[in-house]
């Protein structure tokens, strides 16, 4: 286990800078930006093929403001990542521009391993966040429920928020 993880740190790093991370409950993202994308690597820990729940990483001040996600949905084995946008206390959309690029979802003992990228800056204005700067990122943790066919329900526990400086994770 230890060993996938230092492969896995190694991946995101790369050899000019340091990603940057962070790590609750079951929830250990790292990410950083290069060359006008984010980098992201998931990593899940304590799930099963068999699990069925989501987590999220939302961008933006509050649901009630609105939100751009990156929804990951574990669907008893299939990993499940998308671009959504949520704006009060509902569920959320699909955006029309999906502007997530999965490079690979794996299971290794007990745990998932997803790695993509965005854009910093996409087209889709209306419903995705500029990563540029300092802004407010919510992290959706632990082993939040869902239906079969993947409609979230509400979160277990209140999101963590912080404040992140994207340039400060050039990797």
């Amino acid at each position: 286990l230890l060993l996938s993880l230092t492969a896995a740190a190694l991946l995101v790093q790369g050899a000019s800078g340091a990603a940057c991370e962070f790590q609750q409950d079951n929830f250990h993202l790292q990410y950083g930006v290069r060359d006008g994308m984010v980098h992201f690597r998931l990593i899940l820990t304590g799930v099963t093929a068999r699990h069925t729940m989501w987590n999220a990483i939302g961008f933006g001040q509050s649901m009630y403001a609105g939100l751009d996600l990156i929804v990951f949905r574990i669907i008893n084995g299939r990993v499940e990542v998308s671009d959504e946008y949520v704006k009060g206390f509902t569920s959320p959309w699909k955006d029309a521009s999906q502007d997530i690029v999965v490079n690979s979802a794996n299971y290794l003992d007990n745990m998932v391993v997803i790695s993509f990228r965005r854009p910093q800056f996409t087209r889709d204005r209306a419903f995705d966040a500029q990563l540029s700067g300092c802004q407010s990122w919510k992290f959706a943790t632990g082993m939040n429920p869902m239906s079969p066919r993947g409609d979230i329900f509400h979160h277990r526990t209140t999101p963590t928020g912080r404040m992140i400086c994207i340039e400060q994770c050039r990797i």
